[in-house]
């Protein structure tokens, strides 16, 4: 492939490692033009795993309709009275006992309940919280009979650990405000969300049509289908698999040009057109890259764990770092709500989005997933890509 040569803004050509003597050009790679628009644990009594702003369990067992009454009771104490609340699950049947559980809990509390329609995917979810201009949300995802309720705060954020502190205590020590009789509020039905979530996505990409063959893991089937029909919609053609040990396989053989696995959780991880896997300095360099070329002088937000790369990165395309908290991360990005930082919390937290910005950022700079990262690599001796 041919390189990109190009020379640095202030007249400075670019010095990769002196084993590489191929001259490269981070500083010029072709940025995204977001600005554009277009038309169209510990164990608890309960026996459930608490993970910083969710809860997880045996459904039944561990996550009883009690308890997910008692969770958003607490949700509504530490929210406060009245305030709206978003519920997003599948409307599949296995989802009903606990959709009414909270429901239930998220009324008795005083709230005002949005019940999200075709719900079941987590960046929606927070999509809507913003759109709405909502206080909070509550998404429920499972897995098997494993259930996880996750809490997020009116940026679609994970619920603060303060927050969730004292969510934990009401639950403790069943401390419930219930709301009069004359204060309980008819649910809200909240459709079309997933339609504006793809509308705002076409507006913010100026190119259709992308063309590039994706594999992808993911056990969340709502998820799926989204990325399926934006899929298609892009041009994309997505492989599939339900497990990771497949992924490297499906994407060598079908000569794919990356994967994308995304995690319960919603974190995911990327693997280039060789099956191999990008490690997490590697990750935000790339993140960096592709925000600090598409926004001039941007600020790049890196967890506190993260190698000196992005930072060589951010220098060599004039744009500057500061570094917070690894749980902190997401809520600086969209406390923040600056071009910068709307892009890499689309890159970090949105799967959806990441691979759109990716294919976009591979067709402006017509190279390949993997030449990237040996651009990236030449600024840090470590090994960018790993089997």
């Amino acid at each position: 492939m041919k390189p990109i040569n190009v020379t640095h803004k202030k007249g400075k050509h670019l010095r990769p490692s002196t084993e590489n003597n191929s001259k490269t050009a981070i500083s010029n790679l072709h940025p995204l033009n977001i600005n554009k628009k277009t038309s169209v644990s510990q164990k608890k009594p309960h026996q459930v795993e608490e993970e910083c702003h969710c809860f997880s369990g045996i459904v039944n067992r561990e996550i009883t309709p009690e308890f997910l009454i008692e969770i958003a009771l607490s949700v509504t104490e530490v929210l406060g009275e009245a305030k709206k609340i978003l519920l997003s699950m599948s409307d599949n049947s296995q989802y009903m006992m606990p959709k009414f559980a909270l429901l239930s809990g998220c009324m008795a509390g005083g709230a005002e309940v949005y019940n999200l329609i075709d719900g079941g995917d987590r960046s929606i979810t927070k999509f809507a919280i913003n759109h709405l201009h909502l206080d909070g949300g509550i998404f429920v995802q499972c897995v098997g009979e494993r259930m996880t309720i996750e809490l997020f705060n009116h940026t679609g954020a994970p619920m603060s650990k303060d927050s969730m502190g004292r969510i934990k205590w009401h639950i403790k020590e069943h401390a419930f405000h219930r709301a009069n009789i004359e204060k309980l509020r008819t649910p809200i039905n909240v459709s079309h969300m997933a339609q504006d979530y793809f509308r705002h996505l076409v507006a913010t990409t100026p190119i259709k049509r992308l063309n590039y063959s994706i594999a992808l893991c993911i056990q969340n089937p709502e998820t799926q289908g989204y990325m399926k029909r934006i899929g298609t919609a892009f041009g994309l053609s997505l492989f599939f698999t339900n497990e990771p040990k497949l992924l490297p396989e499906l994407i060598q053989k079908n000569k794919l040009d990356f994967g994308l696995l995304v995690g319960q959780n919603g974190k995911f991880g990327l693997l280039d057109e060789h099956g191999h896997i990008i490690d997490g300095d590697a990750f935000y360099a790339f993140i960096t890259l592709i925000v600090a070329s598409a926004v001039e002088n941007a600020t790049v937000y890196l967890p506190e764990h993260t190698s000196g790369l992005a930072e060589a990165i951010a220098e060599v395309c004039g744009a500057s770092v500061s570094r917070v908290a690894d749980y902190k991360l997401e809520n600086q990005l969209l406390a923040e709500n600056t071009v910068p930082s709307r892009l890499q919390h689309n890159l970090c937290f949105d799967p959806i989005c990441s691979m759109i910005r990716i294919c976009e950022f591979l067709y402006l700079n017509k190279c390949s997933f993997s030449y990237v990262c040996r651009l990236i690599s030449e600024y840090n001796p470590c090994t960018v890509c790993s089997e």
